[in-house]
C-alpha cells in the first residue's frame, strides 16, 4: 500500500505529466519569487483563460504552484519546497546505483 510520501510524489508527476504545464512550470520558474499573474501567463502561455485555469488548478493541487489573490488580480508563484519529494526520490534512486 503506498504511503503518503509515494501518493505525493505521484501527484507531483502527474502534475508535471503534461506538456503544458511543464511549459508553465518553466515560466514560474523564470520568476519564482515575484510570481505571474493569470494575465502574464494568458499572454505568455497562448492557451486560452479556461485551459490555462485548468492545468494550474491541477498544479495546485500537487502543491506545486501557489495561487493569491491581490485585490482583483489573482498571482501564482511556484512552490520550491514541493519539489522536494522529487529531488529526495532521484537522490536516492542515483545513491543506490
Amino acid at each position: 500500500m503506498p504511503d503518503l510520501q509515494s501518493n505525493h510524489l505521484a501527484l507531483i508527476a502527474f502534475a508535471l505529466g503534461h506538456p503544458r504545464r511543464v511549459a508553465l512550470f518553466t515560466l514560474l520558474r523564470n520568476k519564482p519569487l515575484a510570481g505571474h499573474s493569470l494575465a502574464q501567463l494568458e499572454l505568455q502561455s497562448g492557451l486560452a483563460r479556461g485551459t490555462l485555469i485548468h492545468h494550474l488548478r491541477k498544479m495546485e493541487e500537487a502543491s506545486l504552484i501557489r495561487r493569491q489573490q491581490k485585490g482583483a488580480r489573482t498571482e501564482y508563484r511556484l512552490e520550491l519546497s514541493a519539489l522536494a519529494p522529487l529531488k529526495h526520490a532521484f537522490a536516492d534512486t542515483t545513491s543506490a546505483a
